[in-house]
């Protein structure tokens, strides 16, 4: 229990009051002899030093409670740093379980296409030369999710971004062996335009996943826009291909175009590895 410098500051100068009161009053009745005796210093310097020691000890403690609580700003401060350092940090998910995010952005809307289905099978070859022993389990743990489809959209929602959450947050796997939070971003990304599409549920899964994989806001964003460039860049290259315009303004243009490709696929991968 703490001091209370109060109450004993008027503890101090109520002693020293009575104190003083009781030696004039039996100096009162001294003969005068003893009266007119002169006593080393005075009741006075005594109370005075009682109130001299009360400043000081409530010097010290007034110094300790102000020791204890730069102590505690700092231990706040450095647990707030731990924090920001951490959440800063991109969480590294295995390919199994980023396969496993894949196929939950796929079901999200709560639609499958044979587009979408072909995307995963070749994330799937590309990313790990053993998918195939586990790739029929995937799909089934997925679908399962998918079953549960009602029209109740929230609840479907739910069910998806539970699964995901527990996904992220059971594990990490080594950097070497996994996928870095904004490649695996980027990936998913792709899979959700995959149909030149990004609905509403994928877009909240989505922002979702890169939140807990430690991917800023903003470069989600930038994301997002760079895919929309790029497929807005493809639908015209497929334009020109199509179109009666003369060779040489056809092969102008989608070398253009090319290049400008080329130019944000650079910054993109420069973004990733950051």
């Amino acid at each position: 229990m703490g001091l209370d410098f109060n109450k004993l500051k008027k503890g101090v100068q109520k002693s020293a009051e009575n104190l003083r009161q009781s030696v004039t009053d039996t100096t009162e009745k001294l003969p005068e002899i003893i009266k007119d005796h002169k006593v080393p210093g005075s009741f006075k310097d005594f109370a005075q030093k009682g109130q001299n020691a009360f400043t000081a000890l409530k010097s010290k403690g007034e110094e300790a409670i102000a020791q204890q609580r730069e102590k505690r700003a700092l231990q706040k401060e450095a647990v707030s740093e731990a924090l920001e350092i951490q959440n800063e940090q991109e969480i590294v998910l295995s390919i199994k379980d980023s396969l496993r995010l894949i196929y939950c952005l796929i079901i999200a809307d709560g639609i499958v296409s044979d587009k979408e289905k072909h995307k995963f099978c070749e994330f799937g070859q590309e990313l790990d030369p053993e998918f195939s022993s586990y790739q029929a389990q995937l799909i089934d743990e997925g679908n399962h999710l998918f079953d549960t489809f009602s029209e109740d959209e929230d609840d479907y929602y739910d069910n998806i971004h539970n699964h995901v959450s527990e996904i992220i947050h059971k594990t990490s796997a080594p950097i070497e062996s996994g996928i870095r939070g904004k490649i695996l971003v980027w990936d998913l990304l792709t899979v959700a335009y995959s149909e030149g599409e990004y609905s509403s549920n994928e877009k909240r899964l989505l922002r979702f996943i890169a939140k807990c994989l430690g991917v800023d806001y903003a470069i989600l964003l930038e994301m997002e826009h760079t895919v929309r460039t790029l497929l807005a860049i493809e639908a015209e290259e497929n334009w020109l291909k199509n179109t009666d315009r003369s060779y040489a303004v056809v092969e102008e243009r989608v070398n253009e175009l090319t290049e400008r490709k080329n130019t944000i696929m650079l910054g993109i991968r420069t973004l990733m590895v950051d």
